[in-house]
């Protein structure tokens, strides 16, 4: 939603009960999903043999989205796969994959975001950073990338930065009680137990 223009839509579709499962926070609205209406409408008549969704729906945005990023498709199996290989171990089949990934989309957040995972789960907390970091300033609205960036600048002992970047995160998900914990926590650490209360 950041690239989008005044005016613009995005409209998508989807079976409301794959989406409950995979994004659940679309239905609380939040973080981005704020910015979207959610319309149900009835399954249409179908005619040439395709299966029609289960329980269809139209997801609205306020604006349009235009992709810089050249292959998608690619891209989002070489993130995929990267996850798949971190999580059996394969350290070097997932730098590989999130490599590739960057080299094929350069300016897209969520191949710096996942690498960013990559080296915080290494214990690179200095790469981490850099990759998180990296993907604010590509999506400013990525509560999620902000949450991360924080984390691990406290993990570099930098608190200060540390509640910045929470503060940036709770601005686009207000709701969320992990980064509200964080807060308070990094505050407590820094003395200030009226904020940290709060």
């Amino acid at each position: 939603v950041d690239v989008l223009g005044a005016g613009d839509r995005i409209v998508a579709t989807a079976d409301r009960a794959v989406l409950a499962q995979n994004a659940p926070e679309a239905f609380a609205r939040r973080g981005p999903w704020r910015l979207f209406k959610i319309v149900q409408i009835s399954t249409p008549e179908i005619t040439d043999g395709a299966e029609a969704l289960e329980d269809p729906f139209v997801i609205v945005a306020s604006s349009s989205f235009t992709a810089s990023v050249s292959s998608v498709s690619s891209v989002v199996e070489l993130l995929s796969e990267a996850t798949a290989c971190r999580d059996r171990g394969d350290i070097a089949g997932a730098r590989k994959a999130l490599d590739q990934a960057l080299q094929l989309a350069p300016d897209w957040e969520a191949a710096y975001y996942e690498s960013g995972k990559f080296w915080l789960a290494s214990d690179d907390m200095e790469r981490a950073r850099d990759g998180f970091q990296r993907a604010t300033e590509l999506m400013p609205t990525f509560s999620a990338a902000f949450s991360n960036l924080g984390a691990t600048l406290g993990e570099l002992d930098q608190p200060e930065a540390a509640v910045e970047a929470f503060a940036r995160a709770l601005e686009h998900d207000p709701e969320s009680f992990t980064i509200l914990n964080n807060i308070g926590v990094v505050n407590r650490e820094l003395g200030r137990l009226d904020e940290s209360e709060r």
